[in-house]
């Protein structure tokens, strides 16, 4: 069951405590650029949405919670706040959020509803509603814990650069023996065999540079 809702009434000694449940079961972002809520109300319960906030709330069931035990986590985006760095939100919530490409992004307020406002690289602005469906995703993936993807890609970098230096090192091994058999066969086509062994190289090392850096942009 899917309900929009702000917290707006107080907290018993029993909501309390399942809100600590709920809080060690999935990770927090009240840090980040979303205020993040959790409550433990009935299903009679009513809540009212905040006029200057777009509030989304859904139940979200600990592997040891009670059956008869709603747990609510309520996701409010902060209108006016510039969030500059994909690291302040962990959550992909939308498709154009790629770190490749991401300048900076803001919360705003029209008519009522609330939008991100995205400003790319190529200066392109992309502006997309903060949905239910938007907020489906972030509590999936609050759900599930989430892959240090940044981690993921440096240690993928990192073994391909490995890969490179052992493959330079095989070659330079082949090339220094050609050399070697060139030298003695004859002074003229070793010359020859010089000059194309380093022409060689270079056209791999340029590759491997070109390679590094795509990785990076």
């Amino acid at each position: 069951m899917q309900r929009s809702s702000s917290s707006i009434f107080p907290k018993t000694e029993t909501q309390t405590s399942a809100e600590e449940e709920v809080k060690k079961s999935y990770p927090s972002t009240a840090d980040l650029e979303f205020a993040v809520e959790f409550q433990t109300l009935s299903s009679s319960t009513t809540c009212e949405i905040s006029p200057r906030k777009s509030s989304f709330t859904t139940e979200l069931q600990p592997n040891n919670s009670d059956e008869d035990t709603i747990k609510i986590l309520t996701v409010h985006p902060l209108v006016g706040e510039v969030i500059d760095s994909t690291e302040k939100i962990k959550y992909q919530l939308f498709d154009f959020w790629d770190d490749r490409n991401f300048v900076s992004a803001q919360f705003i307020e029209r008519e009522g509803k609330i939008y991100l406002e995205g400003i790319m690289k190529d200066g392109e602005i992309k502006t997309v509603p903060f949905t239910e469906q938007n907020f489906n995703k972030t509590t999936t993936q609050i759900a599930t814990p989430v892959k240090n993807e940044r981690f993921e890609d440096d240690v993928e970098v990192g073994v391909l650069i490995a890969l490179y230096i052992l493959l330079f090192i095989l070659l330079i091994a082949v090339l220094g023996f050609l050399c070697l058999l060139a030298a003695t066969l004859a002074g003229f086509l070793f010359t020859i065999t010089l000059t194309l062994s380093l022409a060689l190289l270079g056209i791999v090392l340029r590759a491997m540079i070109s390679s590094i850096e795509n990785r990076y942009n």
